[in-house]
């Protein structure tokens, strides 16, 4: 699908939608997967980081 031709090129504005499009429609299964991806402590407030599924779910809560 990807080639390299100017035809398949996008914009950042368009990977911008794209990216967004993903957020507020992707599926609750790749939701929970990514909520074990990040589970770090932040070095700096020694909390632990919100996982990828949080920040996609107040994404989406959020109504943007």
């Amino acid at each position: 699908f990807f080639k390299e031709s100017e035809d398949t090129l996008l914009s950042p504005e368009e990977w911008i939608d794209l990216a967004d499009a993903y957020l507020k429609e992707c599926p609750e299964s790749d939701v929970e997967m990514l909520m074990g991806i990040i589970d770090s402590e932040n070095p700096v407030s020694a909390k632990k980081d919100p996982s990828i599924g949080e920040l996609i779910r107040g994404y989406r809560d959020r109504g943007y």
